[in-house]
C-alpha cells in the first residue's frame, strides 16, 4: 500500500490510529427513535390539508383524496415528498394544540 501525504508532516499509514465511530451513535439513535414514532403518528380525521401553509395544491389533493391514516402511510403515497410528510407532521402538532386551547376555553 502506498501512502500519500495530505497534510505536511504526516509520513505514515497507520490507520489503525484513526478513531472509529459509532454509525448510530446516540444522536443518530435518537433520531432514528423520532423518525419512526413520527411514522406512527396517525393522522386525525378532522387533519385539513388545506391549511398547511407550503403544501403545494397537488400535494393537498392526493393527501385529501387518499386520507392516510398515519404518516408512514402519507409516505408511501406515489409523489408525496418528504417535504411534504413533514410539513403535515408540523401542522398536525400545531392543529392539535390548536383544537385543545379551544376546547379548554
Amino acid at each position: 500500500m502506498r501512502c500519500i501525504a495530505a497534510h505536511p508532516g504526516f509520513d505514515r499509514c497507520d490507520f489503525a490510529d484513526l478513531p472509529v465511530t459509532d454509525p448510530l451513535s446516540s444522536v443518530g439513535q435518537r433520531a432514528i427513535e423520532r423518525l419512526k414514532k413520527a411514522e406512527q403518528r396517525m393522522i386525525p380525521e378532522w387533519f385539513n390539508y388545506a391549511s398547511v401553509s407550503g403544501l403545494s395544491r397537488e400535494m393537498q389533493e392526493k393527501l385529501g383524496r387518499v386520507r392516510p391514516r398515519t404518516l408512514a402511510h402519507a409516505s408511501r403515497i406515489p409523489g408525496v415528498t418528504p417535504a411534504a410528510v413533514s410539513l403535515v407532521n408540523v401542522y398536525i402538532e400545531i392543529q392539535a394544540k390548536r383544537r385543545e386551547q379551544v376546547a379548554a376555553v
